[in-house]
């Protein structure tokens, strides 16, 4: 059977592009829900109780924004029209934890210079310094940890912000993570350390890294 190549990966990115106009439409959809529910109680966006968590949510998807480079500006105004920095939604996440998780270094601090709590925590005990240690945002890390975040905090499943970074193979944020007195042995409830998972993962240069923090390679994980 004869495939015609180009159209193939053209029919590909067509489908691409309708899926990243679905993922918008879901954001938009969003926001709109939240500035009604808003309107609906009558209180006015950022007017003393402002959502800043589905605010900043809307403001990091949206690819507009994005191109214009208006992230942080976005987030300062809202924040200066009395946005409550701290607001968690169901599950504890804040502002801070979705703008960690997506690499925005400079939404990060601003949330932070507004007072957000650098170790609030998630369901299942997840801070924003996890979320940026499992994405390789370096310097998000860098700003966490420059803000007293705590580098030895525990998961529910006892991993650490180490054990992420490891799991994913970010080497420079392993690094950074055991110059900031990250406990390189830590075990999880399972008993993994961060050498065990990196190894798993086969990423050789995070391996290398946790070995000259000392890493002890004889210890042995639970089945």
């Amino acid at each position: 059977m004869h495939i015609d190549i180009a159209k193939f990966y053209s029919m590909k990115r067509q489908t691409q592009r309708e899926r990243e106009r679905e993922r918008e439409n879901v954001h938009v959809v969003v926001a709109r829900s939240w500035e009604q529910r808003l309107h609906e109680h009558g209180v006015a966006p950022c007017a003393g109780s402002c959502y800043l968590w589905p605010s900043v949510a809307y403001v990091l998807s949206n690819r507009y924004i994005a191109a214009q480079g208006q992230h942080a500006d976005a987030v300062a105004r809202l924040l200066a029209g009395g946005a409550a920095v701290n607001l968690a939604v169901e599950g504890g996440g804040t502002a801070l934890h979705v703008a960690a998780q997506n690499g925005h270094t400079e939404v990060v601090a601003w949330l932070l210079a507004g007072n957000a709590e650098v170790d609030a925590l998630m369901e299942g005990g997840i801070t924003a310094l996890f979320l940026a240690a499992q994405s390789g945002h370096i310097d998000v890390i860098v700003r966490l940890l420059a803000q007293g975040a705590s580098v030895n905090i525990a998961a529910g499943n006892g991993a650490t912000a180490l054990h992420y970074a490891a799991l994913h193979g970010h080497a420079e944020s392993v690094a950074r993570l055991l110059v900031a007195r990250a406990d390189v042995n830590e075990t999880t409830r399972s008993g993994g350390t961060a050498l065990h998972v990196a190894a798993q993962g086969g990423h050789t240069e995070a391996v290398a890294w946790l070995l000259a923090g000392r890493a002890d390679v004889h210890k042995e994980n639970m089945p």
